[in-house]
């Protein structure tokens, strides 16, 4: 579990400078006319999807870690049957079994 634990921190710290990245990209552009500023506002709904999807993924990974550190990692949060070694090897931020996937 310390091997995937570090894996996960490492991938925190990857998506956190993502994060500054983008965040620096949205910073410097400042349109100087009305077309840009329209062309602006359309890359800027895919910064904020870029964003969205990183602070969700580095919310996910900490909960892994949490849930590594409690020792429930690989656990379903609703049953607490195990969950197949499988599925955390397609899915490592699974946190529900496949019965309960769906809940």
């Amino acid at each position: 579990m310390s091997t995937l634990r570090s894996q996960f921190q490492a991938r925190i710290g990857d998506l956190e400078a993502r994060a500054q990245r983008i965040d620096a990209h949205r910073r410097a552009l400042i349109p100087a006319d009305s077309e840009e500023a329209a062309q602006q506002l359309q890359g800027d709904e895919v910064i904020e999807a870029l964003e969205t999807t990183t602070a969700a993924e580095i919310a996910a990974l900490r909960v892994a870690i949490a849930r590594i550190d409690a020792g429930t990692y690989g656990r379903c949060e609703v049953c607490g049957d195990d969950i197949p070694e499988r599925r955390l090897a397609a899915l490592p931020l699974a946190t529900r079994c496949v019965d309960h996937a769906d809940e």
